[in-house]
């Protein structure tokens, strides 16, 4: 949550900051702080979530998502919030590249 409000702080300042960890722990988990810190000031942070599968599967819901759109069903209700999914290294290219020329905040799924 810290970093996420360190990264709208940032935004406002002109910066253009980028989060990246594990989806629960940039979405879910900072959930408050995406919609207070970051939605609501239009602050332009772009938010990279990655996810664990089979490989973080051991560590327990803490690590994992319940369902596969768990974070998506979340996030899309968020005002001026773009939210984008790639499953490409074609398509990671494309989506960078757009959300970074774009003002509004935005999630990037990896």
């Amino acid at each position: 949550m810290s970093s996420m409000i360190i990264a709208a702080a940032l935004a406002l300042a002109g910066f253009k900051p980028y989060i990246y960890s594990m989806i629960n722990f940039v979405t879910l988990r900072p959930f408050e702080a995406v919609r207070n810190a970051v939605c609501l000031h239009k602050a332009n942070v772009k938010i990279i979530g990655v996810k664990g599968s089979e490989k973080y599967k051991f560590l327990g819901f803490s690590h994992n998502l319940i369902t596969d759109e768990e974070e998506i069903n979340t996030l899309k209700h968020l005002p001026d919030f773009n939210t984008y999914i790639a499953e490409s290294s074609e398509e990671v290219r494309r989506v960078v590249l757009e959300s970074y020329n774009s003002e509004n905040p935005a999630y990037i799924r990896l």
